[in-house]
């Protein structure tokens, strides 16, 4: 996991989250989390958080696995190069 705090929140700040797939592989995929912050008292929007997550898909001993087709064909539909 890479994570980057870019901007300090307030209590009132409306916070959007957006999470893409952003790379697959045979038994692993990376997910790219972005977090803006929208002040509400002057109406600006700045990224607040952002973060790449790695996943590896596990067997039941703990090894690499292939990614199950059907997840793979969900994650292919969205999936956004970086």
């Amino acid at each position: 996991m890479d994570a980057g705090y870019l901007a300090m929140v307030k209590l009132d700040d409306l916070l959007t989250v957006e999470t893409h797939v952003t790379k697959m592989k045979n038994t692993s995929f990376v997910m790219r989390q972005v977090i803006t912050s929208e002040n509400q008292s002057n109406a600006s929007i700045s990224p607040a958080f952002s973060m790449n997550v790695t996943i590896v898909c596990l067997d039941t001993l703990g090894k690499p696995v292939r990614i199950p087709d059907e997840l793979r064909q969900t994650f292919t539909d969205y999936l956004e190069e970086a």
